[in-house]
């Protein structure tokens, strides 16, 4: 016997928005128009809660999800479902998710589980979610083990119906903010063969600029991520690994900090160790990569120097990417130029441990 299940394909309409009266439309047309939820990310405030509600959406059908790592837990995905199913939200009927990378991360897990899944409406609120969030399919959440943090361990392919971006978003980004979105940036850019303007992201990161030039390099980090996913939609094929530039030891150095550092702090300092490891002193494109990434104003974190060995090996054993007892690291030895490693978590631990002490 033989059972052909073939899941359908999903095609994701992405609409980059021109003003914020475009944003309320679309909110008005498929979002309370069709009766559909929102989960909300509570950092956004009541100010946009009450903007959301005033396109229509009654407020018992928005759910808010705390803000930043704390939403990807299991108990707030767990909450998150049970109000689903007190508004008796049908399967045919969307679910909009509204908020930050982390937002995105658990409420497009929730949309993925609930009644073995709804459509999915993405809108992303910040500059990290833009580039990192929302094209891919990916949803996750953390584990949390006697109080050692692992990121992204449990989690499903789910891609959005649609997603909407809008630039007026990142004109109330805090620095912090924007720092960590320009790391996600970077690492995309830089994968796709190009340099970026420098000054102009770190006077845009000061307030010193308009997001202009910036909203550019977004649609181009975008566009260059829809060709990596579309040849390697759920990372079987090992074409997406590129992707996780920065982040194999970069999610072990955020976990580590326990929230201390942004998540893209810890991919800029990733990336930098990263293509220290792969390029085996024969390049000295890692040293760009730090140069580049101190002139925008990422500084090494206290915790970066006081991580020992055994501790990152922890985070390693943990990654994804481990096969045969190896985890894989993909990164840059040049714009473009992807070098692929797998190594013992041990060897890269040890590697990394004296590498961040050297910061």
């Amino acid at each position: 016997m033989q059972l052909n299940f073939q899941k359908p394909v999903q095609t994701s309409s992405i609409q980059f928005l021109e003003s914020h009266a475009d944003l309320a439309r679309y909110l008005k047309e498929e979002c309370a128009a069709k009766g559909a939820s929102v989960l909300f990310d509570s950092g956004l405030g009541k100010i946009w809660k009450q903007r959301v509600i005033g396109f229509g959406v009654p407020e018992k059908r928005i759910f808010a999800l705390p803000q930043g790592e704390r939403a990807k837990n299991w108990s707030e995905v767990g909450k998150a479902i049970q109000f689903l199913h007190k508004q008796s939200h049908e399967r045919n009927v969307p679910v909009f998710v509204i908020g930050g990378g982390a937002c995105l991360d658990a409420g497009a897990l929730v949309a993925s589980l609930y009644r073995r899944g709804v459509p999915l409406v993405l809108v992303p609120t910040t500059l990290l979610s833009m580039v990192d969030a929302t094209v891919g399919g990916k949803t996750a959440v953390n584990l949390d083990v006697e109080g050692n943090l692992y990121k992204n361990v449990a989690g499903t392919f789910y891609p959005a119906k649609n997603i909407y971006y809008w630039s007026g978003w990142l004109e109330s980004l805090h620095k912090k903010e924007r720092l960590s979105g320009v790391g996600e940036l970077l690492k995309t850019i830089w994968l796709s063969d190009s340099d970026v303007d420098i000054e102009n992201l770190r006077q845009w990161i000061d307030g010193e600029v308009s997001e202009d030039n910036l909203w550019k390099n977004v649609r181009k980090a975008v566009a260059y991520k829809i060709q990596v996913v579309e040849s390697d939609p759920l990372d079987s094929l090992g074409k997406r690994a590129i992707l996780n530039f920065g982040h194999t030891l970069g999610h072990a150095l955020e976990s580590l900090a326990r929230g201390s550092i942004s998540h893209g702090e810890a991919v800029a300092w990733g990336m930098w160790a990263e293509s220290y490891f792969v390029c085996e002193n024969r390049s000295n494109f890692y040293e760009d990569i730090r140069a580049r990434i101190q002139a925008l104003g990422f500084k090494p974190p206290e915790i970066i120097h006081q991580i020992k060995p055994g501790a990152i090996a922890a985070c390693l054993y943990s990654d994804k990417k481990m096969s045969g007892g190896k985890v894989l690291v993909s990164a840059l030895t040049d714009f473009g130029v992807i070098k692929s490693v797998s190594a013992p978590p041990h060897e890269l631990a040890q590697f990394a441990a004296k590498a961040f002490q050297g910061l």
